[in-house]
């Protein structure tokens, strides 16, 4: 009788498989993001409504290659006046200002091998299971710092207040300046900076879109849990927020919140960019002086479309052995690129909010 032994390379793209769905899965940006884009026969407004875009064009079945550049459509509002009454409106039509983003992928690999095999039977758990939930683990963590990197660099900084896609709290107008740990008044994160982002998005050229859910508006905020810390403290929090969380059943946007403050919903995320007294927060050289006084930690407040990952290849599997079989070592990767929209120079869907912190 003979045995069956399973097939090499079906357990190789079987471990691909999971290795991708796994990882999206537990990615933390997955309550944020969506396929939905604008068709021929659905334009409507739930088809901008996500606000980091998963994009697969590139994907093909087989061999063949379909490029490495992957472009999204904007959704731009309609800005006219229109007319009232009988007045003429024929002739007097809106042109639609459309507008693209193109990313460009590209390869990312990493790779596990073994120590040998006398060192394998000192162990009794499956090797091959360990590297693949390692691996997992990895690229999980490699394509969220990845998406949190491309919106936190080179916040658009303009004079011009509509322009403007970089705040700092309280009277701060550089990193150098956030130096007032005094609570409800000085440069810590509180409600204060959440409503200063919202009215910017909602003056901002183009508008920082919403997400939309039964009917009402909500921007996102991702904000470090020193930050949530300063904002429990603030008084306004306190009186008029700590039990306003709302429920929003059905939208993964409401998952895990730690609160709703003006359509805003509040989110605690340990991957938001900090700096140490003395150290640089970013790359945001055109904003002035972003040598930190004091701790500081970078928000991103985000609207619809804020952010895109472009998928030309899933994550792929390969098992080699080395060492005339000795060593057995298994490699992983994928062609993709996550980064931040960006219209005619400007931050499209994102306001990176500068605060003080206070560390536990």
């Amino acid at each position: 009788m003979g045995d069956t032994i399973s097939t090499a390379n079906l357990r190789a793209k079987a471990f691909a498989s999971q290795v991708w769905t796994e990882a999206q899965d537990e990615l933390f940006h997955k309550r944020f993001i969506g396929k939905m884009e604008p068709t021929p026969d659905k334009a409507t407004v739930d088809a901008f409504n996500n606000i980091i875009v998963m994009k697969e064009n590139l994907l093909s079945p087989g061999q063949e290659h379909k490029g490495y550049q992957i472009t999204m459509p904007l959704a731009m509002k309609l800005s006219g006046a229109g007319v009232t009454g009988d007045g003429i409106l024929e002739g007097s039509e809106e042109a639609i200002d459309t507008y693209d983003f193109t990313v460009t992928v590209d390869q990312w690999r990493n790779a596990v091998r073994q120590t040998g095999l006398a060192d394998e039977y000192k162990v009794t758990y499956n090797t091959r299971m360990l590297q693949k939930a390692l691996l997992k683990i990895n690229l999980k963590e490699h394509m969220e710092d990845e998406m949190t990197e491309a919106l936190s660099n080179s916040p658009t900084y303009s004079a011009t207040y509509v322009s403007n896609r970089h705040i700092y709290a309280g009277d701060a107008t550089t990193v150098a300046t956030l130096d007032d740990l005094t609570e409800n008044t000085g440069n810590l994160f509180d409600v204060r900076a959440v409503q200063t982002a919202r009215r910017l998005a909602k003056q901002a050229v183009p508008r920082i879109r919403p997400i939309m859910w039964e009917g009402k508006p909500y921007y996102v905020v991702l904000a470090h849990p020193w930050q949530i810390k300063s904002l429990h403290s603030s008084t306004t929090w306190q009186n008029a927020y700590y039990y306003a969380a709302e429920r929003g059943d059905g939208n993964p946007i409401f998952s895990g919140a730690d609160s709703v403050i003006d359509g805003v919903v509040i989110h605690e995320y340990t991957g938001i960019y900090t700096a140490a007294s003395g150290a640089e927060l970013a790359n945001d050289t055109a904003s002035g002086d972003n040598t930190a006084a004091a701790n500081v930690a970078r928000a991103l407040f985000l609207g619809a479309q804020a952010g895109l990952y472009a998928i030309a290849k899933r994550p792929f599997w390969v098992e080699k052995f080395f060492d005339y079989g000795n060593k057995f070592g298994v490699a992983t990767g994928l062609i993709y690129e996550a980064a931040k929209t960006v219209w005619n120079s400007i931050d499209y869907g994102t306001i990176a909010i500068d605060t003080c912190t206070v560390p536990d």
